[in-house]
């Protein structure tokens, strides 16, 4: 699925970088103790420093949609019972917190907006996370379920 999606700025992570940009200036211009000077350039800094490296959004590489990611792990005995959920019935999938092993990684990219989500299973191979099935597509209501 990394060839599908790119990672991108939200609207969000522009907020908070502007936030913290604006915060600190207005720390360092107004007539305050050396102190106060001090942390307004560490928020500027910060805000900077944010500005270039935060991206939490997800883009469509062909139609430019954004989605928002979601992550879910689970135990590698579950990878059949999850394929078999992901082909027929998305609102199946179980998420019991209890147990859970980092062997199996579930993707999916949704968009509530566009009422629709990609997903797809990747296993822990090699210190790695290799794809282990297909792209599935589906409705946003058929696996909100997983995703709250």
């Amino acid at each position: 699925m990394n060839d599908l999606f790119v990672r991108t700025r939200s609207a969000k992570d522009l907020v908070i970088s502007t936030l913290l940009l604006v915060g600190g200036c207005v720390m360092v211009a107004l007539p305050t103790p050396s102190a106060v000077n001090i942390t307004g350039f560490f928020l500027c800094f910060a805000g900077i420093i944010l500005f270039f490296i935060l991206k939490t959004g997800w883009k469509h590489v062909e139609t430019s949609e954004k989605y928002r990611c979601c992550t879910l792990y689970f135990a590698k005995e579950n990878i059949s019972i999850l394929k078999e959920a992901l082909e027929k019935n998305p609102e199946a999938i179980v998420l019991d917190k209890e147990g859970m092993a980092n062997t199996v990684r579930l993707d999916i990219f949704y968009n509530k907006e566009l009422n629709k989500t990609f997903s797809q299973l990747s296993e822990y191979v090699s210190y790695e996370y290799q794809p282990c099935s297909k792209v599935y597509i589906h409705e946003y209501k058929r696996i909100a379920k997983a995703i709250k």
